[in-house]
């Protein structure tokens, strides 16, 4: 009988270390996620940041664009006018 509460006593033993390792892992892992957590909130906040940049930036290159194709156009209307006018220069003078 005490050779069998001798090895129940060592098994108890070894549940119980094992037990313990168990848990000071599991600690180990919770303060890996939380640390993993704050993270991943880290480059959300810049994710959000970066994309409203962006949007910033097309919405100005937009606008450059718009403006650019209105230049454009008003140099075309200039530049055929002044044609026009160096034409009627040649053949009338």
């Amino acid at each position: 009988m005490e050779s069998i509460e001798i090895e129940e006593d060592i098994i108890l033993d070894d549940m119980s270390q094992s037990l313990s390792r168990l848990h000071d892992t599991s600690k180990v892992i919770q303060i890996d996620l939380v640390k993993q957590k704050q993270q991943l909130q880290t480059i959300e906040e810049e994710i959000e940041t970066s994309q409203t940049t962006i949007q910033i930036i097309q919405t100005k290159l937009k606008h450059i664009f718009q403006s650019s194709d209105k230049g454009r156009l008003w140099c075309v209307i200039i530049l055929i006018v002044l044609s026009l006018l160096l034409l009627f220069l040649i053949i009338y003078v």
